[in-house]
């Protein structure tokens, strides 16, 4: 994992499984330093709780993927590559 991303994943860790759900203003508000871009042919946040958004830093980037369930959540960072 690269260092740029440390915070992200700790804090996506949070809110994976029987945690609280993400709230993406605190999200953008707690990561300035990021773009957050929907994913192509996924589009971003949902009324159906479901998210997967390309994040970077303008060198590095990785996907979010977050899904709300009825009891629990499913969140993780995937593929962290370098931009060319």
């Amino acid at each position: 994992m690269k260092k740029v991303f440390k915070d992200l994943v700790a804090y996506i860790k949070l809110h994976d499984g029987k945690r609280p759900k993400i709230n993406f203003r605190e999200l953008y508000e707690k990561f300035p330093q990021f773009t957050f871009s929907p994913r192509e042919n996924y589009g971003s946040y949902t009324n159906f709780g479901a998210a997967n958004m390309i994040v970077s830093d303008g060198v590095f980037e990785c996907i979010l993927k977050y899904q709300e369930y009825e009891d629990e959540n499913l969140a993780y960072i995937t593929n962290i590559r370098r931009l060319k």
